[in-house]
Parts: structure tokens; sequence; C-alpha cells
């Protein structure tokens, strides 16, 4: 008989502790990589998903019966959503499919999402298309808080997704700028807090955290719009932040101030537009900031706008540290 594709008696459960256990193998070498890619902190594209993927894979095939992992991440949600990615990893048995979404980095940047990312999978349990959905995050302990925008998620809580939207509208703005909005999503949902890993990262002590996310009771939502004029016609493709050519970015930004400079460069930080920003001028000072789309990357000039003051000077702080770093002699 074939060891694969055959129904666990909980899939949902079974499902946790795989991941449970993929993430307790995997937290203790994320650090390690990230040095080993240059960076000071854990990035979720570079370090987590590559590993967690692995250790998933590791513990998957000792699993009886055996999933298979993800053989399919896409799902068709064009009714529920205006544009949607596909799931970062799943668990497959014949019958039940179980989802998880990876989320890493420094800031609230990167666990923000997770607000995006928790309907998403309550949406799926919902139409009974899987099992569960399970919430992975990385980011430094600090922030591991119920405040911290994304990581309050990870905490035991029932959740009216319009409720959520109050409690976060400049990133569901942002989303809607980008043409990514809900239409018809469960009214509500509820998060039940799964395993913490602690690890360290260049010094800092991170935590990688599980949450499995379902949706409660039988109401859906139709989501109100922060900008209903963009949605006159619908537009699939996300909108690209870009300096207007007309208008060159010292004029956009005349308060800007140097974070760090140097020969060929600098960075700049800028309040402006309703937002904050990060100004990269001359490719040489690139290696210091992350674009944030492969365009943007290949001009002399990068932008990167941020909605919330902390994260921006929190990245601020990040890119001078690197900068430091980059200087500093070795031995």
């Amino acid at each position: 008989m074939s060891l694969f594709r055959l129904t666990p008696k909980d899939p949902s459960a079974e499902a946790e502790r795989l991941f449970t256990a993929a993430a307790e193998a995997a937290a203790p070498k994320l650090g390690p990589l990230a040095a080993a890619n240059g960076r000071t902190y854990v990035t979720e594209r570079y370090e987590l998903q590559p590993i967690f993927r692995a250790e998933v894979e590791h513990v998957a095939a000792a699993a009886r019966p055996r999933p298979s992992v993800s053989p399919r991440l896409k799902a068709d949600l064009s009714e529920h959503y205006t544009g949607i990615g596909p799931f970062d990893i799943s668990l497959e048995w014949s019958g039940a499919v179980a989802y998880g979404e990876l989320k890493a980095g420094e800031d609230t940047n990167a666990s923000a999402n997770c607000i995006w990312d928790a309907p998403k999978l309550a949406l799926m349990v919902r139409l009974q298309r899987a099992a569960s959905g399970h919430l992975i995050a990385a980011a430094p302990s600090a922030l591991w808080t119920p405040r911290t925008a994304g990581l309050e998620l990870f905490f035991d809580a029932e959740w009216d997704m319009l409720d959520l939207r109050k409690r976060h509208p400049t990133w569901w703005r942002k989303w809607e700028r980008e043409k990514l909005m809900p239409l018809r999503i469960p009214a509500s949902l509820k998060t039940i807090a799964g395993a913490r890993v602690d690890f360290a990262c260049n010094g800092v002590a991170w935590t990688l955290g599980l949450a499995r996310v379902e949706p409660m009771g039988e109401k859906w939502v139709q989501w109100p719009p922060f900008y209903p004029e963009r949605w006159e016609t619908p537009v699939t493709e996300p909108e690209r932040e870009t300096p207007p050519s007309t208008r060159p970015w010292r004029e956009r930004f005349p308060n800007a101030e140097v974070v760090v400079g140097a020969e060929g460069g600098a960075v700049y930080a800028a309040e402006a537009e309703g937002a904050w920003w990060v100004i990269t001028n001359e490719s040489a000072m690139a290696d210091f900031v992350e674009a944030e789309d492969a365009d943007l990357a290949a001009s002399s000039v990068k932008l990167r706008r941020f909605d919330d003051r902390a994260s921006w000077l929190a990245a601020c702080d990040a890119i001078r540290e690197r900068f430091a770093a980059a200087r500093r002699p070795r031995p």
C-alpha cells in the first residue's frame, strides 16, 4: 500500500504537528544562513523559505500517512479578491490539504502582511478547500507583542474583519493602492497560538512562531473600499511608486535628510505625501537598501515607502548599521 496521500484522522492537527516540528528544526539555522548571505536579519525569500521548506520535506517524509509537500499552491479566489498570490507552502493528503503562509523580516513591513494572509487562509477553510490554514513568521523577539502589526494574530483571539480594517487602515490602504483588495470574505475569524521557537540572528533575539487560522460562524462581509473611485475600472496589475519624470526627486522631497553617504551617492530619509520615505540616490549605495521591485533597482534613484513612522525609523537605523559594518576594517 502506498504511504503517500492517505488521509490522517485529523489533518489539521497533523499539519500543525509537522509544521511545528519543521519550525523547531529550522529556527537554529536561520541566523547562520542570514550571516552567510551577508545579512544581519532574516528574510522570507532567502532564509525562511528555503530552510522551512527543506525541514517540512524532512518531517513529511517520516510521517505516516505521508503527505506531499506543496504540489499545488495557487487557488482561484477571483470571486473573493481583486488579486491574490499563491500560498507559500502546503501539505496534501488524499482529500485534505493544509496551507501555510510564511513571513520574515526585521520590522512590521514584513509581519503586517500576516493581516492580509489571515482572511485568505480562513476563506479556504470556509470554502472547504482546506482542512486548515497556518501562519508562520520570524521576527525580532522584541516585536512579539499583541500590539505589533500582524504578530497580534499569533495570540489566541477572535477577530472581526472590519475591526482589523479599522485597526490597520494604513496597511489596507497600501494594498488597495496596489489594486489588491478583498471582495467577499468571512466576517470574522479566530487565531489559535501555536509553538514559538527562539533563536539568535547577529546577536539579536528572534522568534519563529506559528498560529492556526479558522473562520468563525457563517457570516460574510462585503469589503468596503477606501478608494471606491479606483474600482470603476478593475485593474489587476499593482501600481508602482516611481519618481514622476517631470518632477525630480529633490523637488518632490525638498526636506530629505541624509541617512548615510559616500562617494558615488547617498541614502536620504523624508516625510512627504502622507507617508515616510527612504530615497537611495546613485547605484553605489544600492547594497545598503533593499529595493522593493526590479524596475526601481535598475534605476539610479530608488524609493521605499513606509506607512508608519516606527518602521521607517527602524529601516533607517538598519541602513546605518549595514553601512557602518561595510566600512569596518576586516581582520
